[in-house]
């Protein structure tokens, strides 16, 4: 199955849980032609957002990538599971 198909995938998972809707953008990599952990991929946001990296919030299941995001002044939050990153949205208020 080819990367973006199951990107698609997986975003739908968690577009089903209504957590999506609870923020204002998102990033996804299959959208915006950046694949992570490329800096592109960060750096792409942050011009989008416009706001500087200490503002952005970055979770992934990936080391890899929150390294990548850490090392340009992301939050960056390792999240193995829904538990662990709903504990990082807990965390910054984003749900309780």
């Amino acid at each position: 199955m080819p990367r973006a198909t199951v990107e698609v995938i997986l975003f739908e998972k968690i577009a089903a849980t209504g957590l999506a809707s609870r923020f204002d953008r998102m990033f996804l990599s299959y959208e915006i032609g950046h694949l992570k952990p490329s800096p592109d991929a960060f750096l792409h946001a942050i011009r989008c957002l416009g706001v500087t990296a200490p503002n952005v919030l970055f979770i992934d299941d990936s080391a890899t990538n929150v390294t990548a995001a850490a090392a340009l002044g992301i939050q960056a939050r390792l999240a193995r599971n829904a538990l662990e990153a709903r504990s990082v949205l807990a965390d910054y208020g984003i749900v309780l």
